[in-house]
């Protein structure tokens, strides 16, 4: 509103508005203002906390289904492998100015591995919807807490433009050789699917060979200058592709995404058995599925979340990540017949 101020060209004042028409003036273009931003205003939709430890270009298309059939926001975390922790900053500031992960609400794992860690942590809590109501006794846990879905097996991944037909392992052990000196690239230990797939090469051979021949192995990855890497199997591809390694036991999943992506690559499912030996039952390679939970202390709305859930382990879900460059296999009951 304008005060007295004279007009320089003539110098004479303005007139000053009655004080009752300011006011009112005032009110109109309040309320005016108030209705539009009411008007204008879009409506917030709820919101949900995901942390997960899967590949963003799987994560990334069932978020925007979920977003788009359920009218939320999904917050997205990724979080680092084996740690459960954001792998960047950020979230609200604390008392001390700190920055603060949000509340994780749902987790999607990329291996049963890490469900089964935070399950005896007791990280989780039970899940119990007419989704998962009949999901095979193997693929979750006694308590209902966690869901596996999305199995792949684990591979060797090689180079192909270095790697000869004749020179293709075709057993775990073979790894140990010399001929794969300075060759091979692998995820670090604190990668759950490494340390898990390790697990079970100690408790096979063990079990079925004889104890120390897992230690064996180990030796001879140690002999043979393994290149251990952080960042999961996604930094071994890279290696492959950069030429820095030939082989690298990896996920089927992530080196198949990568040769759809054009990258010079082919794998070999190798079988845990003895060199040289003959076939032998459940012998072949390891398979493990990611897994889906809720997680203990989550601030969102319980629905919410478990509508989330739910969708994860959809057969809607988990035919799009059979049908999507990393072949996954379904353990949703009614679809695992058709992509034996």
């Amino acid at each position: 509103m304008n005060t007295s101020s004279p007009d320089i060209g003539t110098g004479r004042p303005q007139r000053l508005a009655r004080p009752g028409r300011c006011i009112a003036a005032a009110l109109a273009a309040a309320v005016l203002a108030s209705m539009v931003v009411s008007g204008c205003r879009r409506h917030d939709p709820p919101e949900v906390v995901l942390y997960t430890t899967v590949s963003a270009e799987v994560v990334e298309p069932a978020v925007e289904a979920f977003e788009d059939e359920h009218d939320a926001a999904v917050t997205v975390v990724e979080a680092m492998p084996g740690r459960y922790e954001p792998a960047e900053e950020g979230g609200d500031t604390d008392g001390d100015g700190e920055q603060q992960p949000p509340r994780a609400d749902v987790f999607w794992a990329d291996t049963v591995f890490e469900a089964m860690e935070l399950a005896e942590a007791g990280r989780l809590v039970e899940h119990l919807s007419d989704g998962t109501a009949d999901w095979p006794r193997d693929y979750r846990d006694g308590r209902r807490e966690w869901f596996a879905l999305a199995a792949r097996p684990r591979v060797i991944a090689f180079a192909v433009d270095r790697v000869s037909e004749d020179d293709v392992p075709t057993t775990w052990m073979e790894l140990s050789q010399e001929r794969f000196a300075g060759r091979i690239a692998m995820a670090d230990l604190d990668d759950p699917a490494t340390a898990g797939h390790f697990g079970a090469m100690l408790a096979y051979w063990d079990r079925r060979v004889q104890r120390g021949y897992f230690q064996a192995f180990m030796m001879g990855l140690r002999d043979n200058g393994v290149i251990l890497l952080p960042g999961g199997d996604e930094a071994a591809i890279e290696a492959l592709i950069d030429g820095e390694a030939d082989v690298a036991p990896v996920d089927a999943a992530a080196v198949r995404r990568a040769i759809e992506g054009g990258a010079p690559l082919a794998y070999v499912q190798p079988r845990h058995t003895v060199m040289n030996a003959d076939e032998e039952p459940a012998a072949g390679t390891l398979e493990y599925p990611q897994a889906v939970m809720r997680m203990a202390g989550g601030e969102a709305d319980e629905e919410l979340a478990r509508l989330l859930a739910d969708f994860l382990l959809s057969e809607g879900n988990e035919r799009s990540l059979a049908e999507s460059p990393g072949g996954y296999r379904p353990i949703h009951p009614a679809l695992a017949d058709a992509f034996e």
